[in-house]
């Protein structure tokens, strides 16, 4: 089994399962992938690495692909199909990472540690450089509900009672109302929001969500959140809205472009916090989320069905 991501500190996991020895290949290539997959029968798989028919096509024996969080945008689940390749992620394991780091965005945003930072590295040590805004008793927009957007959303209103507006057009009102939120239109959700927070799939619905027209609407007091899919947000437009004062602050874990380049217009901005989409990058996380991932495996190498199955028509072809 090949590992494409760095699971070293974790790999001592794989000594819960019997007969599965994992190759830990963290940085390769995907031209490197193509060599050497055909000796794999099951891949963990990172976010960069694009798998799709020629990839598939060289590894006769590969039985499933499993990734190592929740998207799965760089896996053609048709060709995986086709191949007879099955397709599982590792849901729910990275919920309390990213929550928390969607939370810390948040903090940073609102309390200008970024800019803070800068000027003591400078040798400018003025307290008023840092005056930020307090979340306590604010309005949290929440887009999209699920394990992490509703974790977020809890911690929000526990930790500094927060207001909730929920935008999810796939999840019932009953559940949001279950954690003292309203569910609203997006219209809404924009207008009335102090601070919005993204953990949405990337879809077609989702890919561009946040340009010109949705920061227009926004507050410009409003801090943007993102720690799912740097697709769902225009970011030429969101740093000509910060530059323009149409929002106090953005944090962002993750970027159109991975690895970011250097032009990005975002980093000119100094009411910008950004991390290398490592929201779920903790000790905890990844030791949930390899063993979760190793068990898929195990359940697909069995000849059964992976809990996390993605393409349910591959069955037909096994």
């Amino acid at each position: 089994m090949l590992s494409t991501v760095d699971v070293t500190k974790e790999v001592h996991v794989a000594e819960e399962f019997e007969n599965i020895k994992l190759d830990v290949k963290p940085g390769i290539k995907r031209e490197e992938i193509l060599k050497i997959v055909e000796n794999y029968e099951g891949i963990i798989a990172g976010d960069i690495i694009e798998y799709d028919l020629e990839v598939f096509e060289k590894a006769p024996g590969l039985r499933i692909i499993t990734r190592f969080g929740i998207g799965v945008d760089n896996v053609d689940l048709e060709d995986a199909t086709e191949s007879g390749v099955m397709v599982t992620n590792v849901p729910g394991e990275n919920a309390e990472s990213v929550a928390e780091h969607a939370i810390g965005l948040m903090i940073s945003s609102s309390k200008n540690f970024y800019r803070a930072d800068g000027e003591i590295r400078r040798g400018n040590w003025r307290r008023s450089t840092g005056r930020g805004r307090e979340l306590a008793g604010k309005t949290l927009g929440q887009v999209g509900f699920g394990n992490i957007g509703s974790l977020v959303a809890r911690k929000c209103r526990l930790a500094f009672g927060m207001d909730l507006l929920v935008y999810d057009p796939y999840v019932p009102k009953h559940k949001i109302e279950s954690e003292f939120g309203k569910k609203c239109e997006f219209e809404e959700l924009l207008r009335k929001s102090d601070v919005i927070s993204i953990n949405a799939p990337l879809t077609e619905e989702t890919r561009n969500m946040f340009g010109r027209r949705q920061f227009e609407k926004m507050k410009d007091s409003a801090i943007l959140v993102n720690t799912a899919r740097g697709e769902i947000i225009k970011e030429g437009e969101l740093a000509k809205a910060l530059k323009q004062g149409e929002l106090y602050a953005a944090g962002l874990d993750v970027l159109r472009e991975e690895p970011a380049k250097e032009n990005n217009p975002l980093f000119d901005l100094e009411h910008v916090t950004i991390t290398p989409h490592s929201a779920n990058v903790t000790f905890e996380a990844w030791e949930r989320i390899l063993r979760k991932a190793l068990n898929e495996q195990k359940l697909a190498f069995q000849g059964k069905r992976p809990e996390f199955l993605l393409n349910e028509k591959v069955m037909e072809k096994l």
